[in-house]
């Protein structure tokens, strides 16, 4: 059956079973993409400059989806140019530094909220007084109806003010990151549900990796390495000082102008 759907909760890609470090395959890595989307029209910092994402946008470097799925980056690219010749995305915009697109049939699978509609009003005889219920029926319609909750403004900050402020309470800046880039990736969201206040949340993140015992990297804990799962050994990536990244998480050192592999 090719009609309908199959309802995915977002909170699905805050689950262990799918953030777990591995190599995606193309169909993980388009449902990946799918979750990037951003719902709504926001604003994120990519690479030290601030991008205008519209809704069913996303904004991501070649460097990222290359880190996060496991790929070359050269693999990245044709993926996305596959994915623009089946009509999958649209008004693909790159440069050295990242790439904008927009998911095709966005609205379709995921159409915008409607506001609520207007209870309407009963009609009174021409003749006679509406019975007694009809009136109580009414005040406990009328009583039941809440004001429209007001969504406070969101705070979306840039990597250089998460890092000082995990400096001041005290998380490793390898955590911080990880969280950083998590977020960024699911629109600021946390099993479903919007970051309002992200220093809170960054402040929860500490208990949680002091919780752990204060692991030393995302494969170890306490401080030692564990085995790897694969071929590779992972590391963590390092940043310059305009968050360019000048090595990957497989030990490789890069240009951080091209992104290209330094030999």
């Amino acid at each position: 059956m090719n009609e309908g759907f199959i309802r995915l909760c977002r909170s699905y890609f805050s689950h262990p079973f799918w953030v777990e470090r591995r190599k995606y395959d193309r169909a993980a890595a388009w449902l990946d993409l799918v979750a990037m989307c951003a719902f709504e029209p926001r604003r994120a910092m990519i690479n030290g400059e601030m991008i205008e994402i519209p809704r069913g946008g996303i904004a991501a470097s070649e460097r990222f989806l290359s880190d996060r799925w496991m790929w070359s980056r050269t693999k990245v690219r044709a993926f996305l140019d596959v994915l623009e010749s089946e009509n999958m995305i649209k008004d693909h915009q790159k440069n050295h530094r990242y790439s904008v697109f927009l998911l095709c049939n966005f609205d379709k699978f995921n159409p915008p909220k409607e506001p609520p509609e207007k209870p309407q009003k009963d009609h009174r005889k021409t003749t006679g007084e509406p019975p007694g219920n009809q009136i109580e029926e009414g005040k406990e319609r009328k009583d039941s109806l809440s004001p429209p909750e007001l969504c406070p403004a969101r705070e979306i900050p840039a990597w250089e003010h998460v890092r000082e402020f995990s400096r001041t309470i005290g998380l490793a800046e390898w955590k911080a990151r990880d969280a950083f880039d998590r977020l960024e990736s699911t629109g600021w969201r946390d099993k479903g549900e919007a970051i309002q206040k992200w220093k809170p949340y960054f402040t929860r993140v500490k208990t949680w990796w002091e919780a752990d015992g204060r692991p030393a990297g995302p494969n170890g804990s306490n401080g030692k390495p564990a085995k790897p799962k694969c071929k590779y050994t992972y590391v963590i990536p390092v940043y310059d000082d305009q968050s360019r990244m000048i090595r990957d998480s497989q030990g490789r050192n890069l240009n951080p102008e091209t992104g290209e592999i330094i030999p």
